[in-house]
């Protein structure tokens, strides 16, 4: 077709579709990238907009656009969609093909998504208008044979056109590899087509009184992905805005199983961008190429800060989730601990406190206690009673150790036995005096000394042998002559002088008067031992 036409021409074609029509202004409304739009004012005050398309294909697409429109009139009629459509009142033929529409014009204004304020209200209005659309039935949108795409290939479409862009060499390695990313994720794109305006930009939503009042342009309706309707509105508004649409929107959808719509959403909105890249180049308009080209160098710049946010915040909740590990763990060892120390302390507590047993039953009787055996005391040796002779006049008598007493008076001195009782051994001859011991050399005199060699130079001595000491064997002495006061014989005495021996006569003579007196008693020998009689 040709170029665009003026707005003087756009309204003669409305004064030849609407009949009657007294045009008495027209101004120029907006030029998309398939149709141009006009707004006409009639002498009643009646405001009329005027379409024409740009192409055989979007003259094609409006044909189709009417059928569907009045369906959704009926719709809109009966309350099922929350907001008005366009109502075509007449048609005028184009020179160069194709036809201008002519309807009345709708109320509201477009929406600003950057004044949008959470909450209910029209934030959530809009979530609630697209929900409507996309309950209804697909057979409005195939009957009349608009586009159908199943999910996979819905996806193979948006492949080819990421493809496209990329071999323009306007998009970043990062773009490029993060838009194939998404594709190949299976579980992404698993999603229920349903109707779908498939344009849903700001400008085509109208509001008024803080409600939906109109949607328009119909022409690039489908059957295809929600999350195309939703992406452009979610990447105009805020963060908090747009969690109020996806509210708004779960709420009025039936039967809504699909988490990851919102991540196909921004995914699309980023997709929008190639998309008017492409349109710019195959129309090779290059103010639309400058423009794609600008927007993608700032996209680049937010995915990139997106992209290391999400790092920091990923690094963030594993150093959270590793604490709180942490602390789970030290909080069950407490725990176990107080449990063990609990039931310790039970355990004492049970063991201290006595329970009544009924010893008169079986099941309770004790066994007999058996004491250990009683060893035997240690014998003690009797102490024989002293007798009456034996004890001082008036002292009672002596009891012995075993009777459990000791005695009480005090012990006597020993009593030395008399001569008659005291036995005298023989003197023998065969053992001779022993030699006195030589006396000690004299000490050297210290100036006479020689020097002492040094201990380091001097060797080892080898250990002299203890000497057993010399015990002099005990004098045997009689009584008698301990009476007499005479020496030892036969050298039995200790000193330096030994005893000189006697001669035959003085040794017989004791022997002699022993027989004379005939006090002489015969020996085991058959000698006889002659004890003296002397006095005491």
């Amino acid at each position: 077709m040709a170029s665009p036409l003026t707005p003087f021409a756009m309204a003669a074609l409305a004064t030849y579709a609407v009949p009657g029509l007294d045009i008495v202004g027209v101004r120029a409304d907006r030029d998309g990238a398939d149709y141009s739009f006009a707004v006409a004012e009639d002498a009643q005050g009646r405001f009329w907009v005027i379409r024409t398309p740009h192409s055989a294909a979007a003259g094609a697409g409006q044909e189709a656009e009417v059928v569907l429109l009045r369906s959704l009139a009926a719709a809109s009629a009966s309350g099922t969609l929350p907001f008005e459509v366009p109502r075509p009142r007449g048609f005028a033929p184009m020179a160069d093909g194709g036809r201008a529409m002519v309807y009345p014009a709708l109320p509201g204004v477009p929406v600003v998504m950057e004044l949008l304020e959470p909450g209910p209200g029209l934030a959530v209005g809009i979530g609630r208008a697209l929900a409507a659309m996309h309950e209804l039935a697909r057979s409005l949108v195939e009957e009349v044979g608009l586009p159908t795409y199943t999910p996979e290939e819905y996806r193979t479409r948006l492949r080819s056109e990421v493809e496209d862009a990329a071999r323009t060499g306007y998009l970043t390695s990062r773009l490029v590899d993060r838009w194939l990313g998404r594709l190949d994720q299976d579980e992404l794109w698993a999603f229920t087509p349903v109707v779908i305006h498939g344009d849903m930009a700001p400008d085509h939503m109208l509001t008024e009184h803080g409600r939906v009042s109109a949607i328009l342009d119909f022409s690039t309706v489908q059957v295809s992905d929600p999350a195309e309707d939703l992406a452009p509105m979610l990447a105009a508004a805020s963060p908090e805005a747009a969690e109020s649409i996806l509210e708004g929107y779960r709420a009025n959808r039936s039967g809504l199983d699909d988490p990851h719509m919102p991540a196909r959403a921004e995914f699309l909105a980023e997709i929008a961008v190639a998309r008017w890249l492409l349109y710019g180049v195959r129309h090779d308009d290059e103010a639309i190429v400058d423009d794609a080209r600008a927007m993608l160098v700032d996209l680049d710049k937010a995915v990139a800060e997106q992209e290391h946010q999400a790092e920091v915040a990923r690094l963030d909740s594993e150093r959270r989730a590793r604490e709180a590990a942490e602390r789970h763990a030290a909080a069950e060892r407490a725990s176990a601990r107080a449990d063990r120390e609990t039931a310790e302390r039970r355990a004492i507590q049970d063991a201290s406190q006595t329970s009544v047993i009924n010893l008169d039953s079986e099941e309770n009787s004790l066994p007999p206690v058996i004491p250990p055996p009683t060893p035997p005391a240690p014998s003690v040796p009797a102490v024989p009673a002293a007798s009456s002779e034996d004890r001082p006049d008036g002292a009672p008598e002596r009891r012995s150790v075993a009777d459990g007493k000791v005695g009480v008076w005090p012990r006597r001195r020993q009593r030395v036995p008399t001569w008659e009782e005291t036995e005298i051994p023989a003197a023998s001859d065969d053992e001779p005096p022993k030699p006195p011991k030589p006396p000690k050399p004299p000490k050297a005199d210290k100036a006479d000394k020689p020097a002492k060699p040094d201990k380091q130079d001097e060797p080892e001595k080898p250990a002299k042998p203890a000497k057993e000491p010399v015990i002099p064997e005990s004098p045997r002495i009689s009584f008698a002559q301990i009476m007499r006061g005479t020496e030892p014989e036969d050298g039995a005495g200790s000193g330096d002088k030994p005893a000189k021996p006697a001669d035959a006569k003085q040794r017989s003579a004791p022997a002699d008067e022993a027989k004379a007196s005939g006090d002489g008693e015969p020996s085991d020998d058959g000698k006889s031992s002659a004890r003296p009689s002397g006095e005491r």
